[in-house]
């Protein structure tokens, strides 16, 4: 007898390009990655960081952070691919609800980071999450000639 597990979560990738001076994060229709709720970018060099500007989550900053936003599942699907780098994501700031988190998180708006300026030369990662079981994830670096080139997820 064979025992078969399903997951409803699904994993894709996210590309990035340069479009009219414009970073762009996209992601292959087939994998129905819509609904974004969640937008992060993380610089990969524990060398590189930004600087925290007020309303920002210091340590998420301190740690690589270049940008995350991250609204509600309650809203509606206010947000598709592509999506713009400092794009703001339509809808509520996501909030802890009381499952799953300690009870001083419940209530709490999740961190969040302004968008930074980005380096070229420097490996960053974008994450993303779509509806509430899709995550998306792709590797990029900004050329001196304003050019992306993509390095997959790892």
């Amino acid at each position: 007898m064979t025992l078969m597990l399903c997951s409803c979560s699904y994993v894709y990738d996210v590309t990035v390009s340069m479009s009219h001076g414009r970073l762009i994060f996209d992601a292959n229709p087939q994998w129905f990655a819509d609904c974004v709720r969640v937008v992060s970018v993380t610089a990969d060099d524990d060398s590189v960081r930004a600087t925290a500007a007020s309303g920002d989550d210091e340590d998420l900053v301190r740690t690589g952070t270049f940008l995350r936003q991250s609204i509600s599942h309650d809203d509606g699907c206010k947000n598709h691919f592509p999506i713009a780098y400092g794009y703001t994501l339509k809808g509520r700031a996501h909030v802890y609800d009381n499952g799953g988190v300690p009870a001083d998180m419940a209530g709490q708006r999740a961190p969040s980071v302004a968008p930074k300026p980005l380096h070229t030369g420097v490996a960053y990662t974008v994450s993303t999450v779509t509806g509430a079981t899709g995550y998306g994830c792709g590797r990029f670096i900004i050329r001196q000639d304003r050019t992306v080139e993509n390095l997959g997820c790892s």
